[in-house]
């Protein structure tokens, strides 16, 4: 009874209904499709149907991993990004939503939203080296954790890494 209340508790959750401004969204077939395969490598082969999970408890228990993984990773950069960093890493992307995959990194998002190429850093100043070398040194986990809190700044939350 309990797992089916919680369930119900997401989807509830999960509901799109929230008014919102309509955003381009140019990787959402890439998501689904990602996120479709991940969950259907993870429902369970068995024959027993008892030992093969729900999309939905498989979704859930992805989320919940995810949530603790970034809540980790933020811990590790408290601190870390000074109010200016913050200003240069929002305005290179004004807006709620962030692009962020393995190819494509935060510090190429700075880089391009300065108009500036790697070998060209000596033109920057030296703040924004700084960044930079910062950036370069993230795991790809603490990059998607700052990545999230840039985001939820974007959506009127606090920043919690000040």
């Amino acid at each position: 009874m309990q797992t089916q209340l919680q369930s119900t508790r997401l989807q509830i959750v999960l509901n799109d209904s929230v008014p919102q401004q309509p955003i381009v969204d140019l990787d959402a077939d890439l998501r689904t499709n990602r996120l479709l395969a991940a969950v259907a490598a993870r429902m369970g082969l068995n024959e027993d149907p008892c030992s093969n999970m729900r999309p939905l408890f498989v979704m859930e228990q992805a989320a919940d991993r995810y949530y603790m993984l970034i809540a980790e990773a933020e811990q590790t950069l408290v601190g870390k990004f000074s109010d200016s960093d913050f200003n240069k890493l929002l305005n290179s992307t004004c807006a709620p939503d962030w692009r962020l995959n393995p190819g494509y990194r935060l510090v190429d998002v700075l880089m391009d939203a300065a108009g500036l190429e790697r070998q060209s850093l000596g033109h920057a100043d030296a703040e924004f080296v700084s960044l930079v070398k910062k950036l370069g040194r993230l795991t790809f986990v603490q990059e998607a954790s700052l990545v999230d809190v840039c985001e939820r700044v974007w959506r009127g939350y606090d920043n919690s890494l000040l």
